[in-house]
């Protein structure tokens, strides 16, 4: 009732028009609900899928970090608590650049007073204060070292960002890899390299990611000396729509690759906040055919609290061979919000 009541409120008090990010609406992401400090990056990565989304220049948030929280809170989807929804950071913007750094840190430290794993991917360098980020899981990212140059012209050089997460394990932090994502032709052919040198600087493990594309991302990739003949074969289709490319067997590769030097491999970002945090992953990837065997043990964490769960939110179901059945019609929020809370499977049936 309480926590109807304060969606409410926060919606009636207008908050939404100062955050055009809808911080209040959108629902979770694989990785999390998404929360943007910025929207807009200045790197220019030639493989970025920011441009394609409209987004121009970089547009630092106007909302403090105690109206976002009031946002978070009002949104349908949330739940609170370190059991709760998986916050990301870093989706659309670059989190740790100047320009946005105060903020990034201003909206981080309102919202562990959640209570909630929170995750920052970045391409940013070494940091003249990294405590902010203590006790935070820090994503890495880095996809090519030979091309970096071409391929990420405004970033810091690869070598810069295996520093910062050398100075992020020393600070508290939880840093991982973020090989993504995977351009066929060349990260492939690098990622030895790559794993060894988060490896020595670190890196808690690596997650593994895919290319999206679409015919821009494509043209971009050509003129900048990618030779795109595999990443046109695994299109599925090139238009304006962004589209995950096919390659589930490049990313088995790789993680392997990982494997083999000495890194845990993780193929989801989701795994990567459960894994940082000690809970099992809010994605339900073990549930889902996306378990990468992390060593987490997701299913000896599962909570125990279905009927709990099911009479906060005010519905009729029970738990059978390990997924809930609840009576509908029910809501994909309240789905979303359930599966949150119990760490289960939901299915809707009349």
């Amino acid at each position: 009732m309480t926590a109807g009541f304060n969606r409410c409120w926060a919606a009636l008090a207008g908050l939404g028009r100062k955050d055009p990010s809808r911080h209040a609406y959108r629902k979770p992401r694989p990785c999390g609900l998404t929360v943007h400090p910025a929207l807009g990056c200045s790197l220019g990565c030639v493989y970025c899928y920011v441009p394609e989304t409209g987004i121009r220049g970089v547009r630092v948030s106007e909302l403090s970090g105690e109206e976002l929280v009031r946002e978070i809170r009002a949104n349908p989807y949330f739940v609170e608590g370190r059991m709760g929804t998986f916050l990301a950071i870093g989706s659309v913007c670059e989190p740790l650049h100047p320009m946005v750094f105060e903020k990034t840190v201003e909206f981080i430290e309102a919202l562990k007073a959640l209570g909630n794993p929170i995750q920052v991917a970045t391409k940013w360098r070494a940091l003249e204060d990294p405590s902010p980020l203590r006790e935070v899981n820090v994503l890495v990212s880095v996809c090519t070292i030979r091309h970096a140059e071409a391929l990420e012209p405004g970033a810091p050089p690869p070598e810069e960002r295996m520093e910062l997460i050398k100075q992020l394990r020393k600070a508290g932090a939880y840093p991982y890899l973020f090989l993504r994502p995977i351009i066929p032709g060349v990260t492939e052919a690098e990622a030895a390299e790559i794993l060894r040198a988060a490896r020595d600087s670190g890196a808690l493990g690596v997650v593994v990611g895919s290319l999206r594309v679409t015919k821009r991302i494509v043209e971009r990739l050509k003129r900048s000396g990618v030779d795109c003949t595999e990443v046109l074969r695994r299109a599925p289709k090139l238009d304006s729509r962004q589209r995950y490319i096919r390659e589930l067997d490049l990313k088995r590769r790789i993680m392997e690759e990982a494997r083999r030097a000495g890194l845990t491999a993780l193929g989801q970002a989701c795994c990567a906040s459960a894994r940082s945090y000690g809970v099992p992953c809010a994605g339900l990837c073990w549930a889902r055919g996306r378990c990468s065997s992390c060593g987490n043990a997701c299913l000896s964490k599962l909570p125990d609290n279905v009927n709990e769960a099911l009479r906060e939110l005010g519905l009729e179901g029970e738990e059978r061979d390990g997924r809930i059945l609840v009576k509908g019609p029910v809501s994909n929020a309240l789905v979303v919000r359930l599966e949150t809370m119990a760490r289960r499977v939901v299915e809707v049936v009349r």
